[in-house]
């Protein structure tokens, strides 16, 4: 036997996928590595050395923490007497479609919906500053065992950005053209070379285009695209006819076609032909690029973040978005910077509790969730972790008066006070502005949310 680093990893293979050829292992283990386990339930199935390693944890872990605390790579096999015991197929070099596979029926398991492991395309909303940014880095690199930077690639929508900016687009370029031998420099200009420049166009492809190829070139690596702020652009017009792609195949019983679009498309023009010239050339049913027809690669994710409170912003169909996973990022106080604010000019408090005065005053006042302030909504890059009086008066301040409060500043503000102006020139010169809120005491940070229990402001 093995020794238990070299198998473990492909147990939990052997319990969660139906096993396909060998090449395709460590793709489909990277999409349910973020399931929990019962530990127990793998020590019935091993002996020696591998029985002794598994029986040291405890409990319910992931398939993540399992690797992780016994050095596993994911890649690895299993070792052939344990292969036996779980109904694995044995390794060869192809494997027989009548081989025995025991470990997971299809038709006995369903996908669960939920499962973000399987959900290719995720869009991440919540309010303002709960850090869904930050998250869906993290994820990328804890959860889809992304470690390459250039597997990460990001975009930004905005009302300006096109299918074209997103899919690719001909763009003007510069190259340079040979010219005769008694070609002159300019005075002064000895490094020019004997050369002319020429604009031309070609097609420079968008982020879209190449995170597709970057998945089907590595098909053994996760790769993912970042859109930051999905709802500030025109969702419907910017991915156009990619839109169909987003049906993505959640077959269990074809495990190899998990996350590949059930739908093909044509590229045309210079799309198509870029492509062609890239897109790895297979015929096999998993290809994300077969007789000239176009499926985003099993391997591709898309996550996206959306700010539900933004002013301004494009509405997202009911078409689109059913074929995205919606997730929320709620507000967690136990992950706020350490932050102090200044609600009068010389007097600071912890973020934490102003960030839940706050809220409890802007769900008093709007009765929704999405025009809260999260833990990262302001920060402190100073030393002594203080906001500097004009950065939260531009921030806070200036969000409370313009987006939450404006028909009826006097829920939180001065009631004398009747312009922004006012409010800055009297915050800034030592006055209490937010007159209510500097009455309240002072909440700590183990206090119960406003949602349940709002302080009296």
């Amino acid at each position: 036997s093995r020794n238990s680093t070299a198998s473990l990893s492909s147990v939990a293979t052997a319990i969660l996928v139906p096993l396909g050829a060998p090449d395709r292992r460590t793709v489909t283990l990277n999409v349910y590595i973020g399931l929990e386990v019962d530990v127990e339930s793998v020590v019935p199935l091993l002996t020696g050395e591998e029985l002794t390693a598994v029986r040291a944890l405890r409990g319910v872990v992931t398939l993540r923490q399992l690797a992780q605390s016994l050095g596993l790579s994911v890649a690895d096999e299993l070792s052939p007497s344990n292969r036996e015991v779980l109904g694995a197929p044995p390794r060869t070099p192809s494997t027989d479609a009548e081989g025995p596979n025991d470990a997971a029926d299809p038709e006995e398991e369903e996908i669960d919906d939920e499962d973000a492991w399987y959900q290719r395309n995720v869009i991440f909303f919540g309010p303002p500053g709960t850090g869904k940014s930050y998250l869906l880095a993290q994820r990328a690199r804890t959860h889809l065992f992304i470690e390459r930077d250039d597997d990460i690639l990001r975009v930004t929508f905005h009302p300006e950005f096109s299918y074209f900016d997103f899919v690719g687009n001909y763009r003007p370029a510069v190259g340079w053209l040979s010219v005769a031998e008694s070609f002159q420099p300019a005075p002064g200009d000895g490094a020019a070379r004997p050369q002319e420049p020429r604009v031309y166009y070609s097609f420079e492809p968008g982020p879209l285009s190449r995170a597709i190829v970057q998945a089907a070139r590595n098909p053994d690596r996760n790769v993912v695209l970042i859109i930051e702020e999905i709802n500030r652009g025109n969702c419907a017009a910017i991915f156009g006819d990619v839109f169909q792609l987003l049906d993505r195949s959640m077959d269990r019983a074809k495990p190899d076609l998990v996350g590949l679009s059930e739908y093909a498309n044509n590229p045309i023009g210079a799309w198509g032909a870029w492509l062609d010239e890239r897109m790895p050339k297979d015929s096999s049913p998993t290809s994300a690029w077969r007789d000239q027809q176009l499926r985003l690669p099993r391997n591709l994710y898309f996550f996206a973040t959306m700010n539900t409170s933004d002013q301004n912003l494009f509405p997202m169909d009911t078409a689109f978005r059913r074929r995205w996973s919606m997730e929320y990022v709620g507000i967690d106080p136990e992950i706020a910077p350490r932050t102090e604010v200044p609600v009068q000019r010389d007097e600071f408090r912890p973020w934490v509790d102003v960030m839940k005065a706050l809220n409890a005053k802007i769900v008093e006042a709007t009765r929704a969730d999405d025009k809260q302030m999260g833990p990262y909504f302001v920060r402190s890059s100073s030393q002594d972790h203080r906001v500097a009086p004009r950065e939260f008066a531009s921030k806070v301040l200036f969000y409370l008066w313009n987006d939450v409060f404006r028909d009826d500043p006097g829920r939180i503000f001065d009631e004398e006070i009747i312009t922004y102006d006012q409010l800055v020139t009297r915050y800034l010169a030592g006055e209490q502005v937010l007159t209510q809120f500097t009455k309240a005491p002072q909440v700590s940070a183990s206090e119960v949310t406003p949602k349940t229990t709002p302080p009296t402001i």
